[in-house]
């Protein structure tokens, strides 16, 4: 009986991990483009402290992201090649990790296979149901700020955890291993910083009401610490002179704030636009990622339980449960979106969605345990085997939809792929024969138009031409069509 649940989780799995492989490989035709010039330059030219110092002053606060994009620049476009498989093989390691250790905290039965689902399903709800995956993902200054600080919350959340468990949380090396997890975490970006010390508040709430009295205090002082770390974070990120020049290039200067003198207001447009946030994903970006994650977890609650914790068995704290996680469902969202209200009175851009998103995928990888644990204590050979083939056929079917849509675009960005290295390597030659004004053709294929970004311009004015002129170290670097 026990071996029945495992055959048919690892055909779930192979349906979740499909659309994820396919991400994978069409990372593998990722270049530099857009922003990463100037990043790169920045490092290459000055080095990386200078280009932090520069950045800090004159765009924004984001000083890891920035000490990440450094330490990549060097590997140029093999780099840029690399990175989104590097990054979604990692975080799936990092996230089955975690999930084993929350599969043991629940008591699962077989909580590695538990693992392999529920990491599998929430990194492909993440990814997948990312309006600009291409962007989050497939463009080193898109994964960077949105994705690599998603990797590092899977792995402190893991991290706690363990920590917990095996009763060190509150020892000097555990304490100091959180602080600068949290706080390197939160120079990566504005929106995942936000929602990183809401989720810490919340994390130590949670802590101080359910914990038993023996891990009580060992767990808040641990969550404390980290969040004293996610502060010190956002307040460096917060106090950037750059944030000024940076908000006045896009927006003219003036925030929501600033135009209405009205917090209330403010919060008041933030619950309307992470409302708006929750509805179109589950009702047009990502409706077939967000179902295959809930019926995977309830997949998992449903066949894995084995002496799961009385207080999620019981009704009325089920449902506790599951109103509670829908009010921290929406802070966290609140949390994320409320930089991008502040700034420019709107969302934040497509490519930051990955961070609320992952937090509405883990609270409904949470809504389907509960509900997968509460409706069946005990499972007959007969009821797994009839639910699995109908929960496989779900998802593999939904996984190879996704997976082919997924390659659709795979020859344009195998095409661009080639131009552009074609177009690197004459560029490098010119530049080798002394010339200082470099002329190229356009791609016929360009990943920045697929992601919606400016690239290289025939009018370089509107591109980064000046950016990949000082990349390459030339005067100037124009983009004419043939006659």
């Amino acid at each position: 009986m026990r071996k029945t649940p495992s055959v048919w989780s690892f055909v779930l799995f192979a349906g979740l991990l499909l659309p994820l492989l396919t991400h994978m490989y069409n990372g593998f035709f990722s270049r530099i483009i857009a922003d990463d010039y100037c990043t790169a330059t920045d490092t290459l030219s000055s080095g990386l402290v200078d280009a932090v110092t520069h950045r800090y002053w004159q765009w924004n606060g984001r000083y890891t992201n920035v000490i990440v994009k450094g330490v990549l620049a060097p590997l140029g476009a093999p780099g840029a090649a690399l990175l989104p498989a590097l990054l979604a093989m990692l975080w799936l390691a990092v996230a089955v990790w975690t999930c084993y250790q929350i599969a043991r905290t629940l008591r699962l039965r077989q909580p590695f296979v538990a693992a392999l689902l529920l990491a599998t399903g929430l990194i492909l709800a993440t990814l997948d149901g990312a309006p600009l995956v291409m962007q989050s993902l497939y463009w080193t200054g898109g994964a960077i700020p949105y994705t690599l600080p998603l990797i590092m919350l899977t792995l402190f959340v893991g991290f706690v955890i363990v920590a917990i468990r095996e009763q060190r949380a509150d020892r000097p090396l555990t304490l100091l291993t959180a602080l600068l997890l949290t706080f390197t975490a939160g120079g990566l970006s504005e929106v995942f910083t936000t929602l990183e010390v809401t989720a810490l508040a919340l994390a130590g709430l949670a802590a101080y009401i359910w914990l038993p009295a023996e891990s009580k205090r060992p767990a808040i002082t641990l969550l404390v610490i980290s969040l004293i770390g996610a502060a010190v974070a956002l307040l460096v990120v917060m106090i950037a002179p750059g944030n000024s020049v940076r908000q006045a290039y896009f927006v003219g200067g003036d925030s929501l704030l600033e135009k209405t003198n009205s917090l209330p207001e403010a919060v008041i447009q933030t619950v309307i636009f992470a409302t708006a946030f929750i509805v179109s994903m589950l009702a047009r970006f990502a409706p077939l990622q967000i179902l295959i994650l809930g019926i995977t977890a309830y997949w998992v609650g449903y066949t894995f339980h084995q002496s799961v914790p009385s207080v999620i068995l019981r009704p009325r704290s089920r449902w506790l449960l599951l109103g509670g996680s829908a009010v921290v469902l929406l802070l966290l969202v609140m949390a994320s979106i409320f930089p991008g209200v502040y700034a420019t009175a709107a969302l934040p851009p497509g490519r930051a969605y990955p961070v609320p998103l992952f937090a509405m995928s883990c609270v409904v990888a949470a809504w389907g345990m509960i509900m997968g644990f509460g409706l069946r204590r005990t499972a007959s050979t007969q009821s797994i085997g009839i639910g699995a083939i109908a929960v496989a056929i779900v998802v593999v079917a939904t996984g190879l939809f996704l997976s082919v849509r997924n390659l659709e675009i795979t020859p344009q960005l195998r095409t661009f792929a080639t131009e552009w290295d074609a177009r690197d390597q004459l560029i490098r030659e010119q530049v080798a024969q002394g010339e200082t004004n470099v002329i190229v053709q356009p791609l016929s294929a360009e990943m920045g138009a697929l992601m919606g970004l400016n690239d290289l311009e025939q009018d370089g004015s509107k591109g980064f031409n000046d950016c990949a002129a000082d990349y390459y170290g030339v005067e100037s670097l124009t983009v004419v069509a043939p006659a």
